[in-house]
């Protein structure tokens, strides 16, 4: 579900007793653990010289450290802590300066879902209010479908991931880049040699083959241009892009003779596919796949 790489630096927001902390450092993150409660941070520092984890760096400071720091790091995460935060709107504004190009945001087992009645609100059951009053903690909730248009009013692109309570997010000026050699990228008439994808569609011109299609991603409402991004190009007059998503049942555009499309998803898909349809005679070298927001 985390797309950070080896030895990449996480920002962990609000770390309480440590324990993903840890889970991090011991994975050879180098984290940097922020928390407004000073004792939290001495705990933690206590439990890294336990288990000799000395990747770990600790920031005694409230969320909104995001706008004074000059740091970037590859990721930024919120487990059970970003609805503590009461300028929940400001402070995602203020992730943009501390999050490096093609870096991201995780939301892990946040209250985000459909059941609640308002856009965002306090929440009223007997543990949030047992624990507000007890430490004076912010307990908020999100509607799924307002947090999706709060991230994109700051400038990410996020949604839940595919396990439940799990959110990420980028930014959207951000291209999703997905690799030919992912397995998520597919062809009825490729073979993946080497990082990349070789297409031939064998016979005459009535052959027709899906030479590309997937990666079967997830994309919030909006518009976006998918590219196939060829080594060597083919000859396009024998080829046709199409954007998809339900499974191959919904067409969101499609055009002739081009390796680009831009397409419109009007509600939120976690599917979507960008398919090139070739006749025979067509070859090619797919490096990659890109999605870029709009919009």
């Amino acid at each position: 579900m985390m797309d950070v790489p080896a030895g990449g630096e996480i920002l962990e927001m609000g770390v309480g007793w440590g324990n993903t902390t840890l889970a991090l450092a011991m994975l050879d993150f180098k984290v940097t653990a922020l928390d407004i409660e000073e004792r939290y941070l001495e705990v933690i520092r206590l439990r890294a010289e336990m288990h000799d984890t000395p990747n770990i760096d600790r920031v005694h400071s409230d969320f909104l450290w995001v706008e004074r720091t000059d740091r970037q790091f590859d990721a930024v995460i919120f487990f059970e802590s970003f609805h503590h935060c009461r300028e929940f709107e400001r402070l995602l504004r203020g992730l943009h300066r501390v999050v490096k190009p093609g870096g991201k945001v995780y939301f892990a087992a946040e209250p985000i879902n459909r059941y609640f009645e308002q856009p965002w609100c306090v929440r009223l059951d007997g543990q949030s209010l047992l624990v507000a009053r007890r430490n004076g903690w912010m307990e908020l909730g999100f509607h799924s479908d307002f947090f999706m248009q709060l991230l994109r009013r700051t400038g990410w692109l996020g949604m839940e991931d595919e396990h439940p309570h799990f959110w990420k997010a980028q930014r959207r000026s951000d291209p999703i880049v997905v690799a030919a050699s992912d397995p998520r990228v597919g062809s009825n008439a490729g073979v993946k040699k080497d990082g990349v994808l070789h297409v031939a569609v064998p016979g005459d011109s009535d052959v027709r083959s899906y030479a590309v299609f997937g990666p079967g991603i997830a994309l919030t409402p909006g518009r976006y241009r998918g590219d196939l991004v060829f080594r060597t190009p083919g000859p396009l007059h024998l080829a046709a892009v199409d954007a998809c998503c339900d499974q191959g049942k919904t067409i969101l555009g499609s055009a002739l003779g081009t390796t680009s499309l831009v397409f419109e998803i009007t509600k939120p898909a976690c599917d979507v596919e960008f398919r090139l349809l070739a006749r025979g005679g067509f070859s090619a070298v797919l490096e990659k796949m890109t999605f870029q927001a709009v919009d």
